[in-house]
């Protein structure tokens, strides 16, 4: 076991390392075209997620996840986290951009994609495998578990404040903690890496793409009190929900 931990652990930190080290790349100052600026960037992204993925398949990740079920209210937090900068735009906004920039656009939703795969594939497979075998026996085993790799996801986000204003980055960190314990219920509820997948690629889209390309992406303080707000009420919801259902659970 020790063995396998350490194996787990020393592949996640040099593939998040690379992941970090073509994020921080100045590949926009070389680049000056965009379409190729996002050509090469995403190919720098297909191949961490093809290295990922022959880690996972050179060191046993699977573990016998618990055999329940997700409970439709558990979605509903992820709903409102990954609308909530489109509706304060809509509500405190007037949309800024008339026309959308196609090939910029979708340059930066290809990325957006990739970056989404490579982030699910280290922190909802490796990591989150990582931390479940770390806690074996414990008695919170699995909210251990989602609550160590939800922080290690946000404080991934650390990273942006090269170059990013620090209260942008504050929040970004506060949501995707969020983000991450939500996400971390639903990997360790199901077998396929799939709906976490799709649902952390919602949320950035509508979070960042399509709330950049409508409204470029503007951030005051009601922006971050608006959001800061919600997150609160995430939280308390999702925690209640889980509580309530974790109870039931271990009373059955």
């Amino acid at each position: 076991m020790e063995k396998k931990l350490k194996n787990t652990l020393y592949s996640f930190i040099y593939l998040l390392c690379l992941y970090f080290g073509i994020q921080l790349l100045p590949l926009s100052d070389w680049i000056p075209i965009d379409w190729l600026f996002h050509l090469v960037k995403s190919l720098c992204f297909a191949g961490i997620i093809a290295l990922i993925i022959i880690e996972i398949k050179r060191i046993p990740v699977e573990v016998e996840k618990p055999k329940r079920r997700i409970h439709p209210l558990f979605v509903l937090p992820l709903i409102l986290g990954a609308g909530s900068n489109i509706l304060y735009g809509f509500i405190f906004q007037q949309p800024m951009n008339s026309e959308i920039q196609l090939v910029d656009f979708i340059g930066k939703l290809s990325t957006t994609v990739l970056a989404v795969i490579i982030e699910e594939l280290l922190f909802r497979i490796l990591f989150l495998r990582l931390m479940w075998d770390l806690y074996e026996g414990h008695k919170y085993q699995e909210e251990l578990t989602i609550l160590f790799s939800a922080l290690a996801f946000a404080l991934m986000h650390c990273i942006n404040f090269f170059g990013s204003a620090p209260l942008a980055v504050l929040a970004q960190i506060g949501y995707t903690f969020v983000l991450g314990l939500v996400l971390g219920v639903i990997a360790l509820r199901i077998e396929t890496p799939v709906l976490p997948i799709v649902a952390h690629f919602l949320f950035n889209f509508l979070n960042t793409n399509l709330y950049v390309a409508l409204f470029n992406g503007n951030k005051d303080m009601a922006y971050f009190l608006f959001n800061g707000g919600l997150s609160i009420i995430i939280v308390a919801y999702f925690g209640l929900v889980y509580f309530i259902y974790w109870r039931k659970e271990h009373a059955s």
